[in-house]
């Protein structure tokens, strides 16, 4: 069991973040950049130096928060310039060069070399197909890197007719590949016109741009009240869905 103080410690500090984000939140207009860092809390910290003792971290934010909001755009300035360097230095940082990629090996270099070859990039690589194949032959003791050089050499040396069957083998996996990706899947069941009046609901918050989320208890409430003439809008967007499912389901194969 915690004891009162602990208790009320975390309580302090929840309140002091609680109030934070909601005086963030209320200027949010003034801080659209996500990747900036917020010019309020460097106010913050520097009036939270001034906190007189006994006074609650959170009781003591909310009346920065006021304060904050009070202030011009002439006395907000400074901290936006402290949030701006800030986040030139976060930026610096992330873009910073990282060491250069070291030389490929012959088999990551190949097939750029013989472009003309595979100029579709969503095609398996006729070369790695060989590659495999000629792996199982690599003597013990001998390095993949090193066997796979003279691999690539033995490949270029072959003839356009020695190449066709890796070729053939490379357009196989993709016909595979393609097939499983554009499998059709089972068409969504018929939607009710409870959910439609959801929907539509939530397009509104969406649009309204409110924080609040659509409590389902209150639409339902809604949904019950509405009259004869209101409900039979989404009556009609039901019926009109029922026939998108029941085509689609006659379309559908479940062995493709």
């Amino acid at each position: 069991m915690l004891s009162s103080r602990v208790t009320s410690g975390y309580m302090t500090v929840f309140a002091a973040r609680s109030m934070a984000v909601t005086a963030t939140s209320r200027s949010s207009s003034e801080v659209k950049d996500s990747t900036k860092k917020n010019p309020y809390l460097h106010f913050w910290r520097l009036e939270m130096k001034n906190r007189p003792e006994g006074v609650r971290v959170g009781k003591y934010t909310t009346l920065i928060a006021e304060k904050w909001r009070a202030l011009s755009d002439a006395e907000k300035a400074p901290y936006y310039q402290e949030a701006e360097a800030v986040r030139k230095k976060i930026r610096s940082l992330t873009e910073e060069k990282s060491k250069p990629v070291g030389p490929g090996s012959a088999l990551s270099s190949f097939p750029n070399e013989n472009s003309s070859e595979v100029k579709d990039s969503t095609k398996k690589n006729p070369f790695l197909h060989f590659w495999h194949v000629e792996m199982k032959n690599r003597p013990k003791g001998v390095r993949v890197g090193k066997y796979t050089t003279l691999i690539a050499e033995k490949w270029r040396a072959l003839s356009d007719a020695e190449k066709a069957p890796y070729f053939q083998e490379a357009e196989a996996a993709q016909k595979k590949i393609r097939s499983l990706t554009e499998k059709k899947w089972k068409p969504v069941g018929p939607r009710s016109a409870l959910i439609f009046f959801t929907k539509e609901k939530l397009v509104a918050v969406r649009e309204s741009k409110r924080r609040a989320p659509v409590n389902g208890a209150d639409v339902c409430v809604q949904f019950d009240a509405l009259s004869p003439s209101d409900l039979q809008k989404y009556e009609d967007m039901a019926a009109e869905d029922k026939v998108r499912y029941t085509k689609e389901m006659a379309e559908w194969n479940p062995k493709e």
